[in-house]
């Protein structure tokens, strides 16, 4: 390969990974930062809920603190990634998308800012995450089509060895083989079916639907984080087989 082309294409790699590292940096201050001062602010806003009904007040802090958790999940793995991605691929075939991507970063620091801010009222939260998963499936979709773009470039190139085109494979097994975009679609359902259970709360002042909605956007959070964790620790482990 052309070593003019080789120190461009390192050059292009080391821009992108600084600037979406830097991007990932500051969306995750701006979120986990901003938690602690968005709760105290609205405390009178989840004691208003206690005192109202002591159920949805517990349901609601629930709420924030799975929201919390699945921050801070998303903060470590997006690096891990991008960590991973820097490491073993060549970012051939990744456009140079940098307003673009700063654009998205704070888009997403926002959304996740703003369930923070609104977890104390259900109906709002769920707006807010149906958006963002939105923005899931169809970020997942992008970086899927980029990991196989640079899997058959790369996994073609002669001076890698064996060891190394199995990691390629792994890597970009999770992507493609794994059911992520199944699993971002299915939380998307849920969480528009929990949409309509709090606006059939308004309509019929049933408190009991409220409570399923809450109860199921707790559960789908954990127990979907809890899937991608398994998923990419499995990844872990064969990447570091000898």
């Amino acid at each position: 390969m052309d070593k003019r082309k080789i120190k461009n294409g390192f050059k292009k790699k080391k821009s992108i990974y600084s600037d979406l590292d830097s991007m990932i940096s500051i969306g995750e201050a701006i979120t986990l930062v901003g938690a602690l001062p968005a709760f105290l602010y609205n405390k009178n806003q989840y004691l208003k809920l206690f005192g109202k009904d002591i159920n949805e007040g517990i349901l609601s802090i629930g709420l924030l603190i799975s929201t919390m958790i699945w921050i801070v999940i998303y903060a470590y793995t997006v690096k891990n990634e991008l960590n991973l991605l820097n490491d073993y691929f060549n970012a051939e075939k990744v456009p140079r998308y940098q307003v673009i991507s700063w654009i998205l970063g704070g888009f997403i620091a926002g959304l996740f800012f703003s369930l923070i801010w609104f977890s104390y009222y259900i109906y709002i939260y769920c707006i807010l995450i149906i958006c963002l998963q939105f923005f899931d499936i169809w970020g997942g979709t992008i970086i899927s089509a980029y990991i196989y773009d640079e899997f058959t470039e790369e996994i073609q190139d002669v001076n890698k060895d064996a060891k190394e085109k199995d990691k390629l494979k792994i890597i970009t097994g999770y992507y493609l083989r794994k059911a992520i975009f199944l699993r971002t679609s299915i939380n998307l359902i849920i969480f528009f079916f929990s949409f309509i259970l709090v606006v059939y709360y308004r309509i019929t002042n049933n408190i009991n639907l409220k409570y399923y909605a809450y109860i199921i956007l707790i559960a789908t959070i954990l127990f979907s984080n809890f899937i991608l964790h398994f998923w990419r620790k499995k990844r872990e482990r064969s990447l570091h087989k000898e």
